[in-house]
């Protein structure tokens, strides 16, 4: 009996987690910070979306050892507004919603979209 109530438990708090995680992107995690965060989270039971730069060029390794751990990863330039947009969208399309934003390059968190304008002015 106290071995079935133990799995029931450790079944519930598997289920309790999942309903707990997030869909996150997080700019910037080719490395540092970005690329920390982004096999933090993606260790703790997030769904991760790491971008960054050039993920078929200088940044391929990068991108490549992200995909090997099960992380997504989404091609997007911080200073090119039509770049952000795309990444955004490919995320918002792939899983419907975004839970929140996190820019490396500064420190911004959105629990709603945010548009470029928006992001400017925050971090300005």
């Amino acid at each position: 009996m106290k071995d079935s109530n133990l799995e029931l438990r450790n079944r519930n708090k598997g289920e309790e987690l999942k309903s707990m995680s997030k869909t996150i992107l997080i700019t910037g995690a080719s490395s540092g910070f970005g690329r920390d965060t982004a096999e933090t989270l993606f260790r703790a039971g997030h769904t991760v979306y790491a971008s960054m730069r050039g993920t078929q060029g200088k940044n391929r390794e990068a991108a490549e050892a992200l995909r090997k751990l099960g992380i997504m990863t989404v091609e997007l330039d911080v200073s090119d507004d039509a770049s952000v947009e795309a990444g955004v969208k490919k995320v918002l399309v792939d899983r419907r919603r975004s839970s929140s934003i996190r820019m490396s390059s500064g420190s911004f968190a959105s629990p709603a979209p945010c548009s470029p304008p928006c992001a400017r002015s925050v971090m300005a």
